[in-house]
């Protein structure tokens, strides 16, 4: 079976457990009360004693669209994975930015100062062989994120 007809078991399956459950709601619905007091509602009357028999209300019509409904495509997968493509993007440009100012800053920072706060808040004076290599890794990320 192809891809495209593999919902018609689906469907063929649905209408006749619809058309099913159809007649047997046509068939009727009972209300009894049993010796002791309790209330039942049933598909069949109760084998002796006394019952309603209850119609059942038919359900409203589906509503109809408007024209302007009717005028909206409704979203496809192409336009979903676009949608989800434009949304990494621009998540990707934001990362991106955040990763250029940061590299600006430290570049700045270990330009101007060799004292810099380590991770604990301590100030500590750099060598000149970290400055330099903090220097490159800076200017680094920003040739990578500053486009």
């Amino acid at each position: 079976m192809s891809k495209g007809n593999s919902h018609w078991p689906h469907l063929f399956l649905g209408a006749a457990l619809l058309a099913v459950s159809a007649t047997g709601l046509a068939a009727g619905l009972y209300k009894w009360t049993d010796s002791e007091g309790n209330v039942h509602y049933t598909q069949s009357p109760p084998p002796q004693g006394e019952f309603k028999q209850l119609t059942v209300p038919k359900a409203p019509p589906a509503p109809t669209p408007s024209p302007q409904e009717e005028s909206i495509p409704a979203a496809t997968p192409q336009d979903k994975g676009a949608e989800l493509e434009a949304e990494r993007k621009k998540l990707e440009a934001n990362i991106a930015r955040h990763n250029c100012e940061a590299a600006r800053k430290n570049l700045e920072i270990y330009t101007i100062t060799r004292r810099v706060q380590n991770e604990q808040g301590e100030v500590e004076v750099l060598d000149d062989d970290v400055r330099a290599a903090k220097i490159k890794e800076a200017n680094d990320m920003i040739k990578q994120y500053c486009q």
